[in-house]
């Protein structure tokens, strides 16, 4: 093992002053920041408040208020009155009762935009088919699509994600860590932010039952990664101000030679390890702050200006002892001198502040580079793909630079664990049997399900994976926006006329297209049905005439009795029913030349 104690986790003599460091964790800058940007994100940011929107204080569990004591509590009012002049709680001390949750609709719109079904990229290696295919079903197995999500989620609201990867009884395995409670300690490349060194360890609760009684006791967790091995520890208790004493618990010796953990920066960051997230700005957070306030003033001055309030021009002295009842059936004496009207809100100030709010919303969103379109007015609006894009034009700009930083954490995981794989792939080992205690030798294989072999007749075969001579691993990225029908109807129109109206593609070729698009998987038997069906309606029109069934062309007397039929002028139409591109008709696939005759098209 290496002289330095960072990297020898078993000389704890040297771990001392390090495990000092770590009983003060939480209590870091950094961490209070990483903390406060992912309250944001699960819309936790304003629990720390004492008091509700209307000015009653929250009485939770201790001086760390959370949502189950925010919910089960009793709210104490503060002030002698419904409005009392005498006592006003700032707003910057009060819970809002309504929240836009901004700070989760930017991260998920983004995310969805990078790590979504169909903008997920696919992996290659060029070269090594045998390579390709594994490191696809690799990250199939290990589930990585659900990691990278939730790692983009973490890194979207803090700026920085955490993925380690790892065998877990022969069984590929990726996990996502929050990064405010891991601690590099040293670096294999500072500049491209590989890591060598690097522990994971928080304080959490668990319900014990002593002398009699349930108690939440605290432990530390910690775990440990470095370029040999990955340590689990026991559970230390927390003491009241010593060093936990931690034992290790599981060690998994890989030997790799380089960390099987790969730090992500959401966007890069020149000051520290730590990325800069989609709202990580000085400025942003306290927006969210001021929006949510300014939607919970909204929302109260509605909901209490509905009912109207009863005005009653009397003195307070008349009304002394006296009862109201309103209502159709009762009535209100006021005397000779008195009045009693209903006293609403004409709701300017409430107009005011929804332009006010949707105006900061806007603001915010702009500054975040992220689009939220009505899907009733883009429907009308945008026809085809570019289109689209270009409605969503910042947010594609903002997405093109996520994939840069997120596609090479991509790259890295997959990369590693490959290399982790080949590592072990028919490495030798021991079975321990639990019984007897005897060991039978054995190779150790990685579990990855085995790969379909279909041939020429139709026979299928299974043979286990091979991790291949790998290669250069890289990713292709798809559009953001599929194109369209009429992208798809021009493309096609457009190839058609410049190849003088022949025809572009097979039956078979189209009849796979078509049966993609609609969700039909085995064209072939769809083919079968279709036939099936003409066999027993000997009324249907032939194959050839309908479209489909055979591959022959047609005749000419065929063909040109098709087309007088498909041009016969409607009731009311002034064309007839085949376009024609080029100054030739099509029919069936077949071109036919009408020379410089231009009248047939009217």
């Amino acid at each position: 093992m290496p002289d330095n104690p960072l990297l020898n986790p078993r000389r704890t003599a040297e771990m001392a002053r390090f495990n000092m460091r770590l009983a003060n964790l939480g209590e870091t800058r950094r961490f209070r920041r990483l903390d406060r940007l992912w309250a944001y994100y699960i819309g936790a940011q304003h629990l720390v408040r004492g008091f509700d929107w209307d000015g009653r204080k929250v009485q939770g569990e201790g001086n760390e208020p959370d949502w189950i004591s925010a919910a089960i509590g009793t709210n104490q009012f503060i002030g002698r009155d419904d409005v009392d002049p005498g006592f006003y709680i700032p707003l910057k001390a009060r819970r809002p009762c309504a929240s836009l949750r901004l700070p989760k609709q930017i991260v998920d719109r983004l995310t969805v935009m990078l790590f979504s079904e169909s903008r997920w990229p696919t992996i290659r290696v060029d070269g090594d088919p045998t390579t390709e295919d594994y490191v696809q079903q690799l990250a199939r197995t290990a589930k990585l699509r659900e990691s990278m999500v939730m790692a983009r989620m973490i890194g979207g609201a803090t700026g920085t994600a955490a993925v380690s990867y790892k065998l877990f009884n022969g069984i590929p395995r990726v996990e996502v860590h929050d990064p405010k409670h891991l601690t590099v300690h040293a670096w294999t490349d500072r500049g491209l932010l590989i890591p060598s060194v690097v522990s994971e360890l928080y304080r959490y609760e668990e319900q014990e039952e002593r002398d009699g009684k349930l108690v939440n006791v605290k432990y530390w967790y910690r775990r440990d990664w470095n370029t040999t091995s990955e340590i689990i520890y026991n559970p230390a208790p927390v003491g009241k101000g010593d060093d936990p004493v931690f034992t290790e618990k599981e060690r998994f010796d890989h030997n790799l030679g380089f960390c099987p953990l790969v730090w992500i920066q959401n966007s890069p960051n020149s000051g520290g390890a730590d990325g800069v997230g989609d709202y990580d700005d000085e400025s942003i957070p306290d927006q969210f702050d001021a929006t949510d306030a300014l939607f919970s003033a909204i929302n109260k001055g509605t909901v209490l200006n509905v009912e109207p309030t009863l005005k009653l021009r009397m003195n307070r002295e008349d009304y002394v002892g006296a009862t109201i009842k309103k209502g159709s059936e009762h009535a209100i004496f006021t005397g000779k001198d008195g009045d009693a009207s209903y006293m609403e809100s004409s709701g300017s100030s409430i107009s005011i502040g929804m332009t006010v709010l949707a105006r900061n919303v806007a603001n915010i969103l702009d500054a975040c580079s992220v689009v939220l379109v009505d899907p009733e007015k883009i429907s009308g609006a945008a026809q085809s793909a570019k289109a689209i894009e270009y409605i969503y034009a910042p947010m594609v700009a903002r997405a093109d630079a996520l994939r840069m930083t997120w596609g090479e954490g991509l790259r890295r995981v997959v990369e590693g664990l490959w290399k982790m794989c080949v590592a072990f792939h028919g490495k030798p080992t021991t079975i321990t049997d639990p019984e007897t205690g005897e060991q039978t030798p054995a190779q150790f294989g990685v579990l990855l399900p085995d790969r379909v072999i279909e041939d020429d007749a139709g026979n299928i075969t299974r043979e286990p994976r091979e991790p291949g001579e790998g290669g250069d691993i890289k990713l292709v990225w798809g559009p953001y926006f599929p194109p369209t029908l009429s992208d798809t109807q021009t493309a096609l129109g457009l190839a058609q006329a410049a190849a003088g109206g022949a025809q572009l593609f097979s039956a078979e070729t189209m009849r796979r297209w078509a049966g993609n698009f609609v969700g039909v998987e085995d064209v072939d038997h769809e083919v079968e049905l279709i036939e099936q069906e003409r066999a027993a309606l000997p009324g249907m029109p032939s194959p050839d005439l309908a479209g489909g069934g055979s591959e022959q062309p047609l005749t000419a007397e065929q063909l040109q009795a098709a087309l007088d039929g498909a041009n016969a002028p409607d009731e009311g139409s002034s064309r007839g029913g085949i376009q024609a591109l080029g100054g030739r008709r099509t029919g069936a696939g077949v071109p036919i030349d009408r020379g410089d005759d231009a009248n047939w098209l009217r």
